[in-house]
């Protein structure tokens, strides 16, 4: 099974290699600072999962950035062996963020962000539905005093595969791409429902 995981993964890396000779990037960002990497240290950098593959390419201009990937499903296996190729480390949880209850997660992602290190998610992620911002998010950036920075990402010519529940995008070759990162948003305290309400329109509306 491992040898399948590598096939696939070979054959995204080969179509990343290939994509970043020929897509022209726009850097975007609501904070000036956030344009110097050592200012963005210690946050949740967040987008929907639609805009994935992206993260091949957002992962070196961000610096300093783990995603965090679930180690239960194929996706995610494929996912971690193509950022093995392209030298780019994961935080592995167990399945999703209902697990982040389990203490031995929180306490190593808590242990990340305090090191400095940024880590990237998918809010919608790993199974949907498409768009709707998963309350994990907030309760592991309340517990590790995480801001959250948004991303929205545009790209001119793409294809997305209409069977996937997230519509999964692909930009195609020689298209222009706009990434604008978001001013950090401080996060809702988790038994405050209406700020939680509140962050999450706010995020939706920054990223989509």
């Amino acid at each position: 099974m491992k040898s399948i995981y590598k096939f696939v993964a070979l054959m995204v890396v080969s179509m990343v290699h290939l994509l970043q000779k020929t897509l022209r990037f726009e850097w975007l960002y609501e904070d000036p600072a956030l344009q110097h990497p050592e200012n963005l240290k210690s946050m949740l950098v967040v987008n929907f999962h639609q805009y994935s593959f992206y993260g091949y390419f957002l992962l070196p201009h961000l610096k300093n950035c783990k995603p965090l990937v679930s180690n239960a499903v194929f996706n995610a296996k494929v996912i971690k062996e193509v950022l093995t190729l392209l030298k780019c480390e994961c935080a592995q949880i167990p399945i999703d963020f209902k697990n982040l209850g389990d203490m031995t997660v929180f306490v190593e992602l808590i242990k990340l962000a305090r090191s400095g290190t940024n880590l990237g998610i998918a809010i919608d992620g790993p199974y949907g539905p498409r768009f709707e911002i998963k309350p994990g998010m907030f309760l592991l950036a309340d517990k590790a005093k995480m801001k959250i920075v948004p991303i929205k990402i545009k790209a001119r010519h793409k294809i997305n595969i209409p069977w996937r529940w997230d519509k999964y995008e692909i930009p195609l070759p020689f298209s222009k791409v706009t990434v604008q990162i978001g001013a950090p948003i401080d996060p809702p305290a988790m038994g405050d429902v209406a700020a939680v309400e509140r962050v999450k329109a706010l995020l939706k509306s920054k990223m989509t």
